[in-house]
């Protein structure tokens, strides 16, 4: 049994080696009137890591997963001081010094607020970082966009760009294992309430990953935090105008916590429900066939659906299933089991559209993390499902009322010590 259980955590130390790794590390020194002091006490608070300072009074805490920290210095004869809202970034070295006071009352403590500093000193790449703050506090809820917004990346009609290059040149990471699918193309970004860090490296970056002759965009999720909390998220887009009104829906939940004093949990789910995901149908000049009267839909071209069509710029485009009388004219009055397929509203240029092109998306995203100190292992899990139904290029989309219906799934697993 022991010798299992060092195979197994002797591959999980070596599966590391061939991750990314996506943490970042703590350093600094501990004076008191510009005296080092050697053996102070630096404690990563609501975690096991720490450190203790050298003889020149400096001290490092390795491996650090992106976020938000606490930190608590303590020397006998001297005041504790605690210093909060430390910023951990992916890659860099957090740079906290402290200063400590003599004590004149056993137990006192000093309470500090961290700033972010203007100019980051330890970078040695050309590195842009969006923390959990930011990408909150962004204008759209998709990472896509995001990673386009950062200096030096175009986003285009194939894809994203780094300074000029092939979209297969750029490497994708999710808690440090590869997004890149065997097309060359990302497998699936997170959720953006699950993300923790995101970090756009376009120069100077090693060699971590291969593939990655433009640049990197390295993602990491959020690790739980020491409360049981949660928060949900809905958003739609409905009724009015349809030329305006899309249909959608999003839905996303998210949950974290310990689980005892070793587990951390975080936990994110989203769902979206999009009725009109394909609006290439709508964008064309209004025009009218056949003088407006009801065309037989016909599936690939030849088969006959059982639909009809009508594209009228003056009266308005629209799809039918023609009822038990089979008299190819849209009459509810005259055969109620006539069924309307799609429907538009006019807009301001006198058109409408006529059909809905339907997807929807499910989408998950969690890490749980063991803290065996000085071993701390975490796996994370990135799954995307989708369902999507739609005839394709324009034509198809003006005078095929059929919906051919696709369907994926694709997930992401690492696990890392």
């Amino acid at each position: 049994m022991k010798k299992l259980t060092t195979l197994l955590l002797s591959g999980l130390l070596i599966s590391g080696l061939f991750a990314q790794n996506l943490t970042g590390k703590i350093s600094g020194t501990v004076t008191s009137d510009g005296q080092a002091l050697a053996g102070a006490n630096v404690i990563l608070e609501g975690t096991t890591s720490g450190a203790a300072t050298d003889v020149d009074g400096q001290y490092y805490i390795f491996d650090v997963q992106p976020g938000l920290y606490t930190l608590r210095v303590n020397y006998i004869g001297y005041k504790s001081q605690i210093v909060s809202n430390i910023r951990v970034t992916i890659g860099l070295t957090t740079l906290q010094n402290f200063e400590l006071e003599v004590a004149a009352v056993e137990g006192e403590t000093v309470e500090v607020t961290a700033e972010k500093p203007l100019i980051e000193v330890t970078a040695t790449n050309v590195a842009r970082n969006m923390d959990s703050e930011a990408i909150e506090n962004y204008a759209v809820r998709n990472v896509t966009s995001m990673i386009a917004s950062q200096a030096g990346v175009v986003k285009m009609h194939d894809g994203l760009h780094l300074r000029g290059s092939r979209g297969s040149e750029i490497g994708y990471t999710l808690e440090g294992a590869s997004m890149t699918g065997a097309s060359g193309k990302v497998v699936s970004n997170a959720i953006p309430e699950a993300l923790e860090a995101i970090a756009v490296q376009t120069g100077g970056f090693d060699a971590s990953i291969g593939n990655a002759n433009a640049g990197m965009v390295q993602q990491s999720l959020k690790t739980g935090g020491s409360k049981i909390s949660g928060s949900v998220l809905m958003e739609g887009m409905q009724g009015g105008d349809p030329w305006a009104a899309t249909g959608d829906n999003d839905l996303t939940l998210t949950l974290q916590g310990p689980i005892g004093d070793k587990v951390r949990f975080f936990g994110a789910l989203r769902t979206t429900h999009t009725d009109n995901y394909k609006t290439t149908s709508r964008w064309f000049t209004p025009f009218t066939i056949a003088g407006g009267n009801p065309i037989p839909d016909k599936i690939g071209g030849l088969t006959p659906s059982g639909d009809y069509v009508v594209l009228d710029h003056t009266t308005g485009n629209m799809a039918f299933r023609d009822g038990a009388n089979h008299d190819g004219i849209y009459d509810p009055t005259a055969d109620p089991t006539d069924d309307i397929r799609g429907t538009g509203g006019a807009n301001t240029s006198g058109g409408m559209y006529a059909f809905d092109n339907v997807q929807d998306d499910l989408n998950f995203n969690g890490t749980l993390q063991l803290d065996l100190n000085p071993l701390v292992i975490r796996a994370a899990l990135a799954l995307n499902q989708y369902t999507y139904s739609g005839a394709g290029l324009p034509v198809q989309s003006m005078f095929n009322s059929r919906r051919h219906e696709s369907w994926g799934r694709n997930w992401l697993m690492n696990v890392k010590g």
